[in-house]
């Protein structure tokens, strides 16, 4: 895999293709969110709301944010660029695994890795890391809660000690939640409760994974008020697009929608998660907090991976993540029929591997026997 490979590269494959490479929400579009864009089509003949009022205000309201402490991009990922090509940080920290684009937003800095431990559940330990920081001096640290592909969130008290650890250490703090909504009583795990505290910290989200509108691209970041005009300064005026804006401010007013994901996500991961523990040649799965799970083989997922990709069923290939290697594979959560069709797919291809390897065994134990 190239490095800066991502999951959800669906244009090769049939249109059939079963796609847990990508974590996006099960549901698909709400209906609200569909008859919205429909609604919209002939407002495109005029250009977005530079100033995004709908849209801010749609925001400031679901989480609880200030609108002068909001800004908002064409997906989370556009914050990444934004960011690290205005403030140009000299060095950035980044716990890993984590996402990529991190990396690849902030290549005209010098990237520092912080390796984290599978024996530690890929748990970031906040004495180290205040070490590592203090190593570096005022490096921009950068990381996500939930992670991915790790899938560990850090309860309340594991971030306060993190962000108390690095307020004078870190030149900037940027947490990542664009897994966050996935959890149920996300508030209280938000790093959005800091903000008045911390300065330095920025929080970002994607609004696209858990509303399923990742074609669209829309996200926004919270900061203190003086890096949000800088950085609304450095972008371009229109980089929202009408139907965005509409499909975002009807999806965070969806309570129903948001309601029925947490509940099919919730009795999903448990699912998949305690079936993958059964399946022979897994060696480790790694409790999820979202809407996807990272797992273990015994050996390489090459084979297993093609041999799905056969079947026109996608998975994650975690290979190319700094501090994994080709034996870890991430799968996203889906409905429970689509989970069950992978599931048996992936048990199917492991039981008769294991059993070719036990017959390879004892057929070499004779050979030796009659030599």
């Amino acid at each position: 895999m190239k490095k800066f490979e991502h999951g959800g590269n669906i244009y090769d494959m049939p249109r059939d293709v079963l796609d847990f490479s990508a974590n996006i929400n099960p549901l698909g579009l709400s209906e609200k969110v569909r008859s919205e864009i429909e609604s919209q089509i002939d407002n495109l003949i005029h250009y977005p709301d530079p100033q995004m009022k709908q849209l801010k205000e749609s925001i400031s309201n679901r989480y609880n944010l200030p609108i002068e402490k909001i800004s908002c991009y064409n997906g989370a990922t556009e914050f990444f660029y934004t960011f690290f090509n205005t403030i140009r940080p000299a060095r950035i920290l980044i716990p890993v695994p984590s996402f990529s684009e991190y990396e690849r937003a902030g290549q005209f800095s010098t990237i520092e890795y912080f390796y984290l431990k599978p024996a530690n559940s890929f748990k970031i330990p906040a004495q180290l890391l205040k070490t590592k920081l203090n190593q570096l001096e005022k490096a921009t640290l950068i990381f996500a809660n939930p992670n991915n592909p790790t899938g560990n969130l850090l309860e309340p008290d594991e971030l306060a000690k993190i962000l108390e650890a690095s307020k004078s250490k870190a030149e900037w703090i940027i947490i990542d939640e664009s897994f966050l909504d996935f959890v149920r009583d996300s508030e209280k795990y938000t790093a959005r409760n800091f903000l008045n505290e911390y300065d330095n910290l920025i929080v970002v989200t994607s609004l696209t994974k858990f509303f399923a509108m990742p074609g669209l691209r829309i996200g926004f970041a919270a900061s203190n008020e003086k890096l949000r005009e800088q950085l609304e300064n450095s972008k371009d005026v229109w980089n929202v697009n009408s139907l965005a804006q509409r499909a975002a401010v009807v999806a965070l007013n969806d309570e129903e929608y948001r309601l029925e994901s947490l509940n099919l996500i919730e009795d999903e991961k448990e699912f998949v998660e305690m079936r993958l523990k059964t399946v022979a040649g897994i060696e480790r799965v790694f409790k999820p907090s979202a809407n996807f799970i990272l797992f273990r083989l015994e050996k390489s997922a090459s084979t297993l991976l093609e041999n799905l990709r056969s079947k026109n069923i996608l998975l994650r290939n975690c290979a190319n993540f700094e501090g994994l290697d080709e034996k870890y594979i991430r799968m996203a959560i889906r409905t429970h029929d689509e989970n069950l069709r992978v599931l048996e797919a992936i048990e199917n291809f492991l039981e008769d591997e294991d059993i070719e390897s036990v017959e390879n065994f004892w057929n070499d134990k004779f050979k030796e026997q009659i030599r």
